[in-house]
């Protein structure tokens, strides 16, 4: 299937089901976007192939070659989505997973009515044109992981319920109760209306902010994909800082020109340095001088599962071991062999959910991968540290995944991993 032609590269593919149509492609290749584009008579094998099935009433949803992984999805009969992969661990869990936020992604910019009546082809490719930012960084190598663990990434500051405690009142005064401080793309404070907004939006809404170009204000339009998929609403966008935005979902009222003058005078001004200290924590996550264990190498995601928030540090201390980028990918693919061999995807109690599917009650509550069997068991081509350890543990809704040095003993690292998911807690 010409697989020079997309070897070590990520291809979206985006057709209209009814007709396949091409409505467009995006690429990226070593984790950064690329123009390169798969030849059309590729396009058309791999829309014909699953055509086909379905006149056959058979769902085609994924099929591997030696180093490429596709996967087909089909969104209201309207919509089909291909993705392929031949970046080093790309499972089907993942990949299914970023199909379904980019049609959320779809749906957030363009409305899901223009995507499930299609009347003008050339109409929607050019306002599918609004979508490519929001696209393009789910497609690349990204410090979030929001798009795999479908939470929130947040970042835990010192001064929290300062923060809170202005966005509340600002929120109040503008009249929305759904307000977000959004650090690159990671949410720092929100209302409890922001909390409740469900899937996709709650990770789409940060991350489109955090694609877009730096801007001192915004009034975008959006779609909520599972509350308002049809009628928009308001997303208005107040630089802070650099990197920093307020982020409001409102209706009709208030205009733009009268939120910001107030803003920034009567409720951020007060704790300005409060949110200098946020934007030196975006790639971090975690306070300084939270207590971490020296043998944790920089990495760290913690999972509260039914508040639907996750935490992702980043270079938390440390130089020995793989690259950050190296790091990164063997955690987001350890996460995916746990959820997907051990742990539930959803939140809730594991012994009930067993249960339920008649099976034993008891189920893991840790698990570790250590050494060699690392680059097998995640899917890479090369072992990328020998003696690394990657362990899990999970307690009730929270879930935490760390990348520990080979010095630490085997027999430690559930304990390892309970401390510190304890003294995270208070956190998420």
């Amino acid at each position: 299937m010409a697989e020079e032609s997309i070897e070590g590269a990520v291809h979206l593919l985006c057709l209209a089901a009814s007709s396949g149509v091409p409505l467009f492609c995006r690429s990226s290749r070593g984790g950064t976007p690329s123009r390169q584009q798969l030849p059309f008579s590729i396009i058309g094998s791999l829309n014909g192939v699953h055509m086909f099935g379905a006149n056959l009433d058979v769902t085609l949803r994924s099929a591997r070659t030696e180093d490429t992984t596709v996967v087909w999805k089909t969104f209201h009969d309207s919509i089909s989505l291909i993705v392929l992969s031949s970046e080093q661990g790309s499972p089907e869990l993942r990949l299914e997973r970023l199909l379904e936020l980019v049609f959320g992604a779809m749906v957030l910019l363009v409305g899901l009515e223009e995507l499930t009546k299609i009347r003008n082809v050339e109409r929607l490719k050019k306002d599918l044109r609004a979508t490519y930012s929001l696209i393009d960084s789910l497609l690349l190598d990204s410090e979030l992981v929001g798009d795999l663990t479908q939470c929130v990434d947040c970042i835990a500051p010192p001064d929290g319920a300062l923060l809170q405690e202005a966005l509340a009142g600002i929120a109040e005064e503008v009249g929305s109760v759904f307000a977000s401080l959004v650090a690159r793309g990671r949410v720092v404070a929100a209302t409890q209306g922001w909390w409740r907004l469900g899937a996709p939006e709650s990770v789409l809404l940060p991350w489109l902010v955090g694609a877009l170009p730096l801007q001192a204000a915004r009034d975008y339009p959006v779609y909520l994909p599972h509350g308002s998929p049809t009628v928009p609403h308001r997303l208005l966008t107040l630089m802070l800082l650099p990197g920093l935005d307020l982020c409001m979902l409102c209706g009709p009222q208030p205009p733009l020109s009268q939120v910001e003058p107030q803003v920034l005078e009567r409720w951020w001004q007060p704790v300005l340095e409060p949110l200098r200290a946020c934007l030196a924590l975006a790639p971090r996550g975690l306070p300084a001088g939270f207590p971490v264990h020296p043998d944790i190498l920089g990495r760290l995601l913690l999972l509260h599962l039914e508040q639907r928030r996750g935490l992702f540090t980043v270079e938390l201390g440390g130089v020995e071991g793989p690259s950050p980028r190296s790091r990164r990918r063997l955690l987001r693919s350890f996460y995916v062999l746990v959820t997907g061999t051990h742990f539930p995807p959803e939140a809730g109690s594991s012994e009930e959910k067993a249960e339920e599917q008649g099976g034993p009650s008891e189920v893991p509550r840790a698990c570790y991968v250590v050494s060699g069997a690392t680059a097998e068991c995640l899917g890479g081509r090369d072992d990328p540290g020998a003696g690394l350890r990657l362990v899990a543990v999970q307690a009730g809704p929270r879930r935490l995944l760390l990348l520990v040095s080979p010095r630490s003993p085997v027999h430690g690292l559930r304990g390892l991993a309970t401390r510190t998911l304890h003294a995270l807690t208070p956190i998420l």
